[in-house]
């Protein structure tokens, strides 16, 4: 195609009255994926290199008004003789003034692009492929907004079938999986978008914030939706935060490009739906969620935010000094820590960490300084937490505490690690136990969610096995499988884990043919489980 397309340029308007305009400047994502020698960043405006292609191209992604970004980018166009893609992309993005121009446009910055990338034969700036994703991206979003919806959707499945082998193409499929979701969820089709999501799974954040919108949109607020948002909290928080305002994934340039854009993508879903931000905004503030259990929101809730801040001031001290292989210093600090952890009952993560900071602490010296306590003392600590939290007793009132299941994981996990196996498996039971009680609890009953139980039981089952306990532990895989095919679908590389503990169990109570089921559906996730 000659490159030399200059005299399509529109003489008139220079921005797009166009109401349709894909996205407003400054395009700091375009700026990212490029680089600028410092002679074009540094020029000065009035130097005459300052009508190079490069400074031209810089002031057309960067410039703060629209007029002089849409002004540059008719410049480089011109003097690059029409070669430069992106100067073609900002032009279809807001330079035109009806939709069969920027999919022109669009179109023509895609055939640049790639030429540009093939050639490698680069001046005064540089391009990454992720340019050439993003090209890709904005022409199925400019038929999306163009109201040529389907049109989009299977612009984006054709890209993503086609059989190209292409180091570019490779480059690409993560974010247009993830927008071909998006776009699906925006246009009311969120079950065909979550049939998708569940045959290209991932463990990105982008991906796991769709699969949660989808389940919200299919089904309301429910367990199963929860439990799909509890793992998108747990992959990440920055679209949570981008979503409530306080956060741009552009601020600055990112060695994780690809997901960022994947973030943009799953967000625009959300925006388009103002019941699931409420929804995630709601679940993402409260005290006993995946995000707040675990930090000072929870401490604030139970107006014992001073206390929280002591602890994890002296843990973070205990920390700095184990690093620095300061261990006798590092043994006063944990001790001091787990004096504040001992008097905070509701939460388990302050008590687990220092436990687990001074069992650390144990593996680093052979002989601990005096500040230090010893296992003996450790286990005596912690045999007194639970005795403190045991339902039978109930030592401290806990009986509305949602999270309990959680401090009983916990002890379950400092019994493992002392290597009292029959110990951490009575209380793992125990957390089991009280997730059965709490489901008729209306108030205690979306605490926890499905991933919450999947871990509790998870754990059981690696240690029942570690008991040659098989029958025991193939039961609460298969119990966890089932929950986790719930809000990931059956093809997740989470369920890699469980499916190979229970493909173990199989083996060891001679059970081949079940051996060989549970192997194919490990292979189906990855070609290469089982070796």
């Amino acid at each position: 195609m000659n490159t030399s397309d200059t005299c399509l340029l529109a003489s008139q308007a220079p921005s797009s009255p166009w109401p349709l305009k894909l996205k407003s400047g400054p395009h700091q994502d375009l700026l990212t994926t490029c680089d600028f020698s410092d002679s074009v960043q540094n020029q000065d405006d009035n130097d005459l290199i300052n009508k190079s292609v490069g400074r031209l191209l810089h002031k057309a992604l960067s410039a703060k008004d629209v007029q002089e970004r849409v002004a540059a980018a008719r410049q480089t166009i011109e003097k690059s003789n029409g070669a430069c893609g992106l100067a073609w992309l900002v032009l279809a993005r807001e330079g035109v003034n009806s939709p069969e121009s920027a999919m022109i446009y669009s179109q023509r910055a895609i055939d640049r692009i790639k030429q540009e990338l093939h050639d490698s034969n680069f001046g005064e700036y540089c391009l990454y492929n992720s340019t050439y994703t993003i090209a890709l991206a904005d022409a199925a979003e400019m038929a999306f907004n163009a109201g040529r919806k389907r049109d989009a959707t299977e612009m984006l499945r054709q890209q993503l079938d086609a059989d190209v082998e292409d180091d570019l193409w490779s480059d690409c499929q993560i974010i247009l999986r993830d927008q071909l979701a998006s776009l699906l969820i925006q246009m009311g089709e969120a079950k065909e978008a979550q049939t998708f999501l569940y045959s290209h799974p991932d463990n990105i954040e982008a991906w796991h914030y769709l699969n949660a919108l989808a389940h919200y949109v299919i089904s309301g607020d429910c367990l199963t939706a929860r439990s799909a948002l509890a793992c998108a909290f747990k992959a990440g928080t920055v679209t949570a935060q981008k979503l409530l305002g306080s956060y741009s994934i552009f601020e600055h340039n990112s060695d994780q490009f690809d997901q960022a854009i994947c973030i943009e993508k799953a967000a625009a879903a959300w925006l388009s739906n103002e019941a699931a931000r409420d929804w995630l905004k709601n679940v993402f503030q409260e005290p006993n969620s995946v995000v707040s259990r675990e930090s000072v929101a929870i401490a604030i809730q139970n107006k014992d935010k001073k206390r929280w801040q002591l602890w994890d001031s002296r843990e973070t001290s205990a920390a700095y000094f184990m690093d620095q292989e300061s261990y006798k210093e590092a043994a006063k600090e944990f001790k001091a820590a787990l004096r504040e952890a001992e008097r905070i009952d509701y939460s388990y993560f302050p008590f687990l960490n220092t436990i687990t900071g001074l069992l650390a602490l144990h593996e680093e010296v052979e002989f601990l300084p005096l500040a230090a306590l010893t296992k003996e003392e450790l286990r005596k600590k912690i045999d007194a937490r639970v005795e403190r939290f045991n339902p039978e007793t109930f030592k401290i009132d806990c009986h509305k505490d949602a999270l309990l299941p959680l401090h009983f994981h916990s002890f379950a996990t400092i019994y493992r690690e002392l290597g009292d196996l029959e110990a951490a498996t009575t209380n793992l039971a125990k957390a089991i136990q009280m997730v059965q009680n709490s489901n008729s609890n209306t108030s205690t009953a979306t605490a926890l969610s499905l991933a919450d139980i999947v871990e509790i039981k998870q754990t059981l089952a690696e240690l029942l096995y570690e008991q040659s306990r098989y029958p025991e532990a193939l039961m609460h895989c298969r119990q966890v499988l089932g929950m986790q095919e719930q809000y990931l679908g059956a093809t997740h590389f989470d369920e890699l884990a469980t499916l190979e503990l229970a493909h173990d169990c199989c083996q060891q109570l001679g059970d081949q043919a079940g051996a060989e089921a549970l192997a194919g559906k490990m292979k189906a996730i990855d070609p290469f489980a089982l070796g």
